[in-house]
């Protein structure tokens, strides 16, 4: 996935970048929110860019993939899995009529937990970089 921004910020080899919100980024995690519709994302600055320019955004189609699944499909997968522990708890312990409360309940505690081991995920990728995205290019100097 590739976005064109303007660099707002530098800071050793790293800068800020300033982007249009696509429909292909609604909600990834790379970026965060900044006014007007734009994002903002720090990213690794390979081609020397300056605070001004415009510059090609990329992020690798496997570090993408990893981040969707990361962010949507654990929490997800989550969710069902403690519906169905605790649907199967009631059922367990000889108590049927509470099998979708108990249902409910576990479901989002395993959602909770999710958001948990998302966090954690996240920081992991922050300090070792792998899913950091990285200028390519510099489109236009100022």
């Amino acid at each position: 996935m590739e976005e064109v921004g303007k660099v707002v910020g530098i800071k050793d080899d790293m800068v800020t970048v300033e982007v249009e919100r696509s429909a292909a980024c609604q909600g990834c995690g790379a970026c965060r929110l900044s006014t007007g519709g734009k994002m903002l994302t720090e990213a690794r600055n390979l081609v020397g860019a300056g605070i001004g320019d415009r510059v090609r955004v990329e992020i690798a189609p496997k570090a993408f993939l990893t981040a969707t699944f990361v962010v949507f499909m654990i929490p997800l997968i989550l969710l069902v899995a403690g519906f169905i522990l605790g649907s199967f708890l009631a059922f367990l312990f000889n108590r049927p009529a509470y099998s979708q409360g108990m249902g409910v309940f576990f479901g989002f505690v395993f959602l909770a937990l999710s958001l948990l081991i998302v966090r954690a995920v996240d920081r992991r990728a922050t300090k070792t970089r792998k899913l950091q995205p990285i200028i390519t290019q510099v489109i236009e100097e100022v």
